[in-house]
């Protein structure tokens, strides 16, 4: 599969937990089972879903890859 790239800026807040702040997290976060997937600041790297996944962004979160899918 091809990499995820997104840009998103929301300022809305975040909830009060399970937030990928960086892409650790948000790779953990990409191979759980949550149906919902929030993301905050500015994470940095490639990322591949391989299921369903609602992407929402918090708290002007910015997703930075490569273009290169």
């Amino acid at each position: 599969m091809g990499a995820l790239l997104l840009l998103a800026l929301a300022s809305a807040p975040c909830p009060g937990h399970g937030v990928a702040r960086d892409a650790a997290a948000l790779r953990e976060a990409l191979a759980g089972g949550a149906r919902d997937v929030w993301v905050s600041g500015v994470v940095e790297g490639d990322f591949e879903a391989t299921r369903g996944v609602a992407l929402h962004g918090c708290e002007w979160a910015v997703l930075r890859g490569s273009g290169h899918g």
